[in-house]
């Protein structure tokens, strides 16, 4: 239920935070306002997943979660939920990863050694974003059949 409520607080923040950004950012920013965009979005969506579609109670001691959300009331297993949640967060991850690359080139003198040219540089972020959404497809199928079925949870 906690959840439910940090979820309907943070959301209007959220939506209000990607219009700022969609209208009041500068033009000089050029594609960095594309990135700052892209992560509020991913946050946002990583906020619902978690507070609406998820909604994880943990089960501490142990290593797992027991799941309150509206995916888990349609019959969505647990397993892919965490994965969706894995999905997100190393989204965000990689998008503050490529924000930063940005900034430092940006700031680079342009015949340093480390600059890289503008046409390499989508190409090289395009390419460490697949490479880190990649290890989602790896937790996707180390589901093992009894995952998400104990006895004792129902």
């Amino acid at each position: 239920r906690s959840l439910h409520c940090i979820s309907a607080v943070s959301l209007p923040i959220d939506l209000l935070t990607i219009y700022l950004i969609w209208t009041k950012t500068p033009r000089k920013t050029g594609s960095y306002k594309y990135l700052l965009l892209l992560m509020q979005i991913c946050s946002a969506l990583m906020q619902i997943h978690v507070g609406e579609f998820f909604a994880p109670i943990p089960l501490f001691p142990l290593t797992g979660t027991y799941c309150k959300g509206f995916l888990c009331q349609m019959n969505v297993p647990p397993h892919f939920c965490v994965v969706m949640f894995f999905f997100l967060l190393l989204a965000c991850l990689a998008i503050q990863n490529i924000c930063v690359l940005y900034r430092h080139q940006a700031i680079l003198p342009s015949n340093h050694w480390l600059k890289i040219r503008n046409h390499y540089r989508g190409i090289i972020f395009l390419v460490y974003a697949m490479a880190v959404e990649s290890m989602t497809i790896f937790v996707l199928y180390s589901e093992h059949e009894t995952a998400g079925r104990s006895e004792y949870l129902e």
